[in-house]
């Protein structure tokens, strides 16, 4: 009888031992990404949770500084939209960051992004570059300077310069529309989605155009060569 309350007795308390040991590992083992009892994360990834780097230029080296992930960016309806959605009830300008830079090219034609492929480069020295919106479904092409854009352009933009250096001699690049402060992004500038083109003129722009530009060579007088973003890329334009 004794023999048998002995082992009863080292039964129950090996059983006691075993559910202590097992609960114990249940509160220090956290799954991925969970907080640890210290509050901190634990350090183990989930590659359901990771996301990869989005990058809009492919690969493009020599182009970053005019690439935007936005086909669209830029126009007066999304100023509109981040006005709306500035957080302090559309009464002032929000910090977007820095102003988009220059990008200064003497051997290339019009920087031409969201083409087939997902390629993001110039076109051609006398070509134009045909950026399609993005509800046509098409990529931009670069097209022979006498060769239009498909009927889809009426929604799009017709580069056909971005400086000084995409036109012949003696002409200048022309943005077919006023260039305006983007009231809701402090430091950066809009353009109406009226919009259309960019066009080499001799000698000046119209008055309804604005002057484009690479650096501040190609800027008159009394203007200063300023960085903007449009439609997808980042040119420069000669800021009264």
């Amino acid at each position: 009888m004794h023999s048998f309350r002995k082992i009863f007795v080292l039964t129950f308390i090996l059983a006691l031992t075993l559910a202590a040991t097992v609960g114990a590992c249940a509160e220090t083992t956290n799954l991925p990404g969970e907080a640890t009892d210290s509050g901190e994360p634990d350090e183990r990834t989930d590659a359901s949770h990771s996301s990869p780097r989005l990058d809009a230029s492919n690969g493009d080296s020599r182009s970053t500084e005019m690439i935007d992930a936005s086909k669209d960016g830029g126009v007066e309806a999304d100023a509109a939209d981040a006005l709306a959605d500035s957080g302090d009830g559309g009464t002032g300008p929000k910090d977007c960051g820095a102003p988009p830079g220059l990008v200064f090219t003497d051997i290339e034609g019009p920087f031409c992004p969201f083409q087939a492929n997902n390629v993001f480069d110039h076109c051609a020295v006398g070509e134009h570059c045909c950026e399609y919106a993005t509800e046509s479904a098409l990529p931009s092409t670069c097209n022979a300077g006498a060769t239009a854009c498909a009927p889809a352009i009426s929604t799009g933009f017709d580069w056909r310069c971005d400086e000084t250096n995409d036109c012949p001699a003696n002409q200048v690049c022309c943005f077919d529309s006023p260039i305006t402060p983007d009231p809701s992004c402090s430091g950066h500038y809009r353009a109406p989605a009226s919009a259309a083109q960019t066009a080499c003129r001799p000698g000046a722009c119209l008055a309804s155009e604005t002057r484009t530009c690479g650096s501040q060579a190609d800027c008159p007088v009394g203007t200063k060569c300023t960085g903007m973003r449009f439609r997808g890329k980042h040119f420069g334009f000669c800021k009264p």
